[in-house]
């Protein structure tokens, strides 16, 4: 049999109606409506090019939070490309769910929601292709593959290991939070997807673009594909974590701060949610913000702590001010900034930094 130019999309994670924490009610907004405007997209793109299935790898909406509106929008979209098919992989906590949009009845007969009554593997005989879900609670099978259709694993987790199972598959989909890109799991082509629209609390979370547009064919026993990353575009929105430890000085700091913004490769007018941590040598409060202009908005957590120093800690009105005079006497003013220090030093301690431990 040979099965000629199936159209498969691949997508990550979108997380429609997940939440972004910054303290501006506008910009939140703006997130949600840049994760609708990406299934648009997607979308629209499965229509124009003539898309014969869909596969979301990754979570599409946000099950607790999703909006009637957003379920609307979903299920519309979904009848609106009748002559495609959609495959969702739900998490396993969402399935069950009485208000679950997944266990509803909301959804046109062409999307096809891995897990709902035990079902996990679809057949589109129409397009010669079979699709096998795998969650992390299973592990892959190759049971009752039709070596007659172009078989397709697919996986809500990253798969490292290659087996007896997966080798039986033409094609294996999984997301990667690092959005891999097409690679090989021994001797089977794969697509690791990452997020289609970027957020997270990693830095490695923040590369965009976790769409794939394949066009595969089989003939016999032997299938190849072609693999384009589709781009969509939209703002990054991310949360860093940047340790200040030992610090001396703002400048400093600032220098740190953009250094760990320039690795972690964020586009410009990305939306930043900046931690910061450590141990510093004088207290920094940063009044004069930070030198990012690239960035749109950047909204800082100062979790940074002075290292102990009676100079600050005897008047600082915050928790830590209080720890320290909580160990203050008039004769222990010295065993009091000591066992801050120890303290102190105990939670910020990094093992990558010593290295003669």
């Amino acid at each position: 049999m040979n099965i000629n130019n199936v159209k498969i999309l691949v997508c990550g994670e979108l997380g429609i109606d997940a939440p972004f924490s910054v303290r501006s009610e506008s910009l939140c907004r703006e997130h949600r409506a840049e994760q609708r405007k990406a299934f648009s997209d997607i979308i629209n793109f499965v229509r124009s090019r003539g898309v014969d299935i869909v596969l979301f790898c990754g979570k599409l909406f946000e099950s607790d939070r999703l909006s009637e509106r957003s379920a609307r929008m979903i299920c519309d979209a979904f009848a609106s490309a009748r002559g495609c098919r959609f495959v969702l992989l739900p998490s396993a906590e969402s399935l069950g769910e009485v208000k679950s949009l997944y266990e509803t009845n909301r959804f046109t007969d062409n999307v096809y929601v891995a897990g709902r009554n035990g079902k996990e593997k679809f057949d589109f005989d129409d397009i010669g292709v079979c699709v096998r879900c795998r969650f992390d609670r299973t592990s892959p099978s190759s049971a009752m593959l039709d070596q007659g259709k172009l078989n397709i694993l697919c996986s809500d987790r990253l798969l490292t290991e290659a087996n007896a199972s997966t080798s039986a598959y033409d094609i294996i989909a999984m997301t990667d939070p690092q959005d891999g890109g097409r690679g090989l799991l021994g001797a089977t082509d794969c697509i690791r997807v990452g997020p289609a629209v970027s957020v997270g609390f990693d830095s490695l979370m923040t590369r965009s673009g976790g769409v794939y547009y394949i066009e595969a064919e089989k003939t016999g026993a032997f299938s190849k594909f072609s693999c384009e990353r589709i781009e969509l575009e939209g703002r990054v929105y991310t949360t860093l974590e940047v340790s200040l430890h030992g610090c001396e000085n703002e400048a400093e700091a600032n220098r740190r701060v953009r250094d760990a913004v320039y690795d972690a490769a964020l586009p410009a007018g990305s939306v930043l949610n900046l931690i910061l941590s450590g141990a510093t040598e004088t207290p920094l409060e940063f009044d004069n913000g930070f030198d990012l202009p690239r960035m749109q908005a950047v909204f800082v957590e100062n979790s940074s702590l002075p290292m102990a120093d009676e100079r600050y800690l005897s008047r600082d009105m915050t928790a830590r001010g209080m720890l320290y005079r909580s160990f203050l006497s008039p004769d222990t003013a010295s065993v009091a900034a000591d066992a801050y220090r120890i303290g102190m030093e105990a939670l910020c301690f990094d093992p990558s930094e010593d290295s003669d431990k």
